[in-house]
């Protein structure tokens, strides 16, 4: 503190406390220790968004094309290589892609972008402000209601107008299946967007409330005679 010399260390205290037990961490030298904690530092990269800059974002920023895509510029940080100033690349995004685009068209909110480094694939997730003023902030069943039921494999969705008539159906679709991180991640995703399409009805969801407590005290009755 005297001597005004700040060390920082970027990534997570587990691994970096891991130099201090080399052997017991399964390392071999310091410099494999090194090597291993910068790879796993770098597979998280993050880049705050900012509401005066262009595109929401001063680093990183994207540019949505007419076949539902989006060009990606990232500026590069410090001494620039003969390649240029930027990194360009293409994505596409599944869940709330209107969001995104409204931010990015109206210029008028910041948009933040985290980048996730898992073996070889490489994962975008965009952070973007809602405005709920333009959102119904309470839901009622008024004017119906959106009924849900979890299957195996699947969502289904049911609704229904103010005299319980069904007006629409739909079914989204689970890749992932068990309690592993792909399967709760993609059951946010369809979940906030069947919340999504509430709100955007103004209608209240509503889903069966399942209890085997009778069945099960039934059948151990009849077990017991």
């Amino acid at each position: 503190m005297e001597k005004g010399h700040y060390p920082l260390s970027f990534g997570g205290k587990k691994t970096f406390d891991d130099q201090y037990r080399l052997e017991e961490n399964g390392y071999r030298s310091h410099e494999g220790w090194y090597n291993d904690y910068r790879r796993k530092r770098d597979r998280n990269i993050f880049y705050l968004g900012s509401r005066d800059e262009t595109g929401g974002n001063q680093m990183f920023q994207l540019r949505p094309d007419a076949e539902g895509s989006y060009d990606i510029r990232i500026r590069k940080d410090g001494k620039y290589d003969r390649d240029g100033r930027y990194v360009y690349g293409k994505c596409r995004f599944k869940y709330l892609d209107d969001e995104l685009r409204e931010s990015l068209r109206n210029r008028d909110r910041p948009v933040s972008y985290r980048i996730r480094i898992r073996g070889t694939k490489i994962y975008l997730q965009a952070i973007v402000t809602l405005d709920m003023s333009k959102r119904p902030i309470v839901t009622t069943m008024v004017n119906g209601a959106i009924g849900i039921d979890f299957n195996d494999g699947h969502i289904d969705l049911a609704e229904t107008d103010g005299k319980g008539n069904l007006v629409a159906m739909d079914r989204y679709r689970l890749k992932y299946h068990g309690t592993g991180g792909r399967a709760a991640n993609e059951m946010r995703q369809v979940t906030a967007e069947i919340g999504k399409y509430a709100l955007s009805k103004g209608k209240s969801i509503v889903k069966e409330d399942l209890s085997f407590a009778r069945k099960k005290s039934r059948q151990s009755e009849m077990g017991s005679i």
